[in-house]
Formats: structure tokens, C-alpha cells, sequence
């Protein structure tokens, strides 16, 4: 498979690094600080570089343009900034792909347009108290009453709540066992009966909030159901794209780290010598780079199987998991190579090291998610 990129792509790589890198970069320690980034002024930028909701048709505001694109933009802004990537990501990722395939006509045209613009975000709600892998074991209920589905329940652990104008909430609405019974649904955040509990303070990805989520004779548009019970296992594609764009962030991020570790080494002298010169620090620059070379070529394998509507399930998983554990050894290797300075609050190296550690349990733990890549060797799929 053929991974040389187009003239266009580079350009637009170098256009989203150089950005990224002026603008992003420098305020990653800050906003991990105050818990907080300038999400506006971060899609206003994103936007006039045109990469926002790049994937989606233009007819919702999109560029109609491949997501292995998006991918490779993707990873400039994660080596740069989480919260400057999520913003990209809640226009080309997930829940936009969720609306865009299984949304009606009317509910794309009311919110597509401005999830591709960066004016609303958009939250995925799944995990619960006693559902987490187990996505079968979800307890919130969805009961329909004449046109609108009533909503009871609670949400943990979901990036962006309170704070992302949209919502996709995954709710049990039948008595059909396990995801069988499992339905999707678009939510404003002000609908009459969702409310904010405890905030949930987090290790890592901090300038994103994260609230628990209650609802409460939640009334909702029946319009807005995406999917009903018995449609969860059409939902895998989406999945799969998820897990792509979860490995991109890993793969750059992991990125940064290297380079932070590689400046420092570069930089620090002891005994009369340059820190790199010795072989033991040399010996893990290498296996990092490597690391994250062969994480990059499986994301890009995934990403392009994807991109042209093949199978990527396997490939998506298997670059989440490998990308995500590389990526959390490189950041490992990198605070140790920076030593004090790394292991310093506020560094960029210990910002990192506390992010990349949350992208072994999102999108799917790297234990379940190799349950799956087991399970497929294992049939021989």
C-alpha cells in the first residue's frame, strides 16, 4: 500500500505543523493549568486554514475530502496541542460521522453545518458506572412516549460535558440482552431534564471539562434517535474511525515527547559531554524513534483502508493498541531522559506523560481492544 503523499497533502501538512507550532504549542502547560483553552479563537484559526469538518460533503459545509487527510492533519495538531486536536477532531471524527450516517436528512441538515464549522462540539455520553468495556451492561433507559424518547439515567466520564453544545448518548431502549438493546441519540445540552453533577477531576486531557451527566425525565425529539436496538453492531464502523483518530493522537503526541527528549539530550551536558553522546541514552532515542515509526505506518495502514471502505476494524485496533502503548514508552523514556526538569509540574514533558496515559483506557482499553485482535486471529477473519 502506497503511503507517498500527494503534493496537496504536504501542503497542507506543512500549513497545519506551521500553525500548530506558532499558535498552539506554546500555551500547552497553560491550559492544562487552568483547565480551560480559547475554544472559539481555536476553531476561528483552524477554520481559516479550511481543515475544519474536512472530510464531511460539502453539501453540510465540508471539503468532501478523504480521511486519511484528516489524519495527517490530525497529527500535527496533537504533537502540538490536545484540546487545538479535539477541536478538529469533533468535525471530522466520531460523533459527525455517527450523524452523518445514521441521522436523518433533517438532523443532519440542522447540525452538520456547524460541527464542520467549529461553532458546536460534539460529546460522545456512553460509560456509566457499572459500564465501561462492557458497553452491554449500560443501565440508562430510553422510553418512547408518543414523539419523544424519555431519557433516566446517568453518564460518567464524558470529555467535553457541559461545555460541547451536542451529545450522542448511547441508552438502553429495549430489554433485549446486552447491546442488543442499545440505542443512539442526539442531545442539545440544554434539553429540559439533562443536568451537570460533580465535576470529575482527571490526571490528564484537564483542559477539557468533565462532568457526571444525569438525566431526569430527559425529553428528547424522537427525530433525534440515530439508532435503535438491534442496529449496535452497524455501529463498528463508526468505532473503527474512532480508534483511528485515537491512535493519531497517540502517534502525535508521542511525537513531541520524542522531540522533547531529544532537545534535552541534545542540550544537557554531564561528565564533559553531551547527554546523547552516551550509548545508554542513544539506545533509547533509537527505540523510540522506531517506536513511533512502525505506530505511524499502522495508523496510516488503517487510515487508508478506511478512506477507501475497506474492512479496517483489525488494522484500526491494532494501531490503537500498539499506538498507544508505544506512545506512552516514548513518553516514559523521554521524562526520564529530562530527568528533574521532566518530572517538574508544568513541564511540557509532564503534560504529556499524564495525557498519553489516558489513551490506553479511551476509545477502548488496550486489554479489551486485544481481546478482539485475539478473537479475530483466532477465527482466522
Amino acid at each position: 500500500m502506497d503511503f507517498e503523499l500527494t503534493e496537496q497533502q504536504r501542503l497542507m501538512v506543512a500549513a497545519v505543523r506551521e500553525l500548530a507550532e506558532r499558535e498552539f504549542k506554546p500555551h500547552l502547560a497553560e491550559w492544562d493549568r487552568t483547565r480551560t483553552f480559547p475554544r472559539a479563537e481555536v476553531a476561528k484559526k483552524l477554520r481559516g486554514l479550511g481543515v475544519l469538518g474536512m472530510t464531511l460533503p460539502r453539501e453540510y459545509g465540508g471539503a468532501g475530502l478523504p480521511f486519511f487527510d484528516y489524519i495527517l492533519a490530525l497529527e500535527q495538531l496533537a504533537r502540538a496541542s490536545h484540546p487545538a486536536a479535539l477541536v478538529l477532531a469533533s468535525s471530522c471524527g466520531g460523533p459527525v460521522h455517527h450523524l452523518l450516517e445514521f441521522g436523518s436528512p433533517e438532523v443532519k441538515a440542522r447540525f452538520l453545518p456547524g460541527l464542520a464549522g467549529g461553532e458546536t462540539m460534539c460529546a460522545i455520553a456512553m460509560s456509566e458506572s457499572e459500564a465501561g468495556s462492557d458497553t452491554g451492561a449500560i443501565q440508562t433507559r430510553g422510553r418512547l412516549e408518543g414523539d419523544e424518547l424519555v431519557i433516566d439515567g446517568h453518564k460518567l466520564w464524558v470529555g467535553g460535558s457541559g461545555a460541547f453544545e451536542l451529545m450522542v448518548a448511547y441508552v438502553r431502549m429495549s430489554d433485549a440482552p446486552g447491546t442488543d438493546g442499545i440505542g443512539s441519540v442526539l442531545l442539545h445540552r440544554d434539553t429540559p431534564g439533562l443536568r451537570y453533577g460533580r465535576t470529575l477531576e482527571m490526571m490528564g486531557l484537564r483542559a477539557i471539562p468533565r462532568a457526571e451527566i444525569l438525566f431526569e425525565d430527559c425529553r428528547v425529539p424522537a427525530t433525534h434517535i440515530l439508532t435503535r436496538p438491534g442496529q449496535f453492531k452497524q455501529l463498528i464502523n463508526s468505532f473503527n474511525g474512532e480508534r483511528i483518530h485515537n491512535a493519531m493522537f497517540c502517534v502525535g503526541q508521542g511525537q513531541a515527547a520524542l522531540e522533547e527528549g531529544l532537545s534535552y539530550a541534545r542540550m544537557r551536558k554531564q561528565f564533559g559531554r553531551r547527554i546523547g553522546d552516551f550509548q545508554g541514552i542513544r539506545w533509547k532515542l533509537a527505540d523510540m524513534g522506531m517506536k513511533l515509526a512502525a505506530a505511524r505506518l499502522l495508523v496510516y495502514l488503517a487510515a487508508r483502508k478506511f478512506s477507501d471502505g475497506q474492512d479496517a476494524a483489525l488494522e484500526a485496533s491494532m494501531a490503537k493498541t500498539f499506538a498507544a502503548e508505544a506512545a506512552f514508552e516514548v513518553a516514559h523514556q523521554a521524562l526520564q531522559i529530562c530527568g528533574a526538569n521532566g518530572f517538574s509540574s508544568g513541564s511540557r514533558i509532564e503534560v504529556l506523560f499524564r495525557e498519553i496515559r489516558a489513551h490506553m483506557l479511551g476509545g477502548g482499553s488496550v486489554e479489551v481492544v486485544r481481546n478482539y485482535i485475539g478473537k479475530r486471529m483466532m477465527d482466522g477473519e
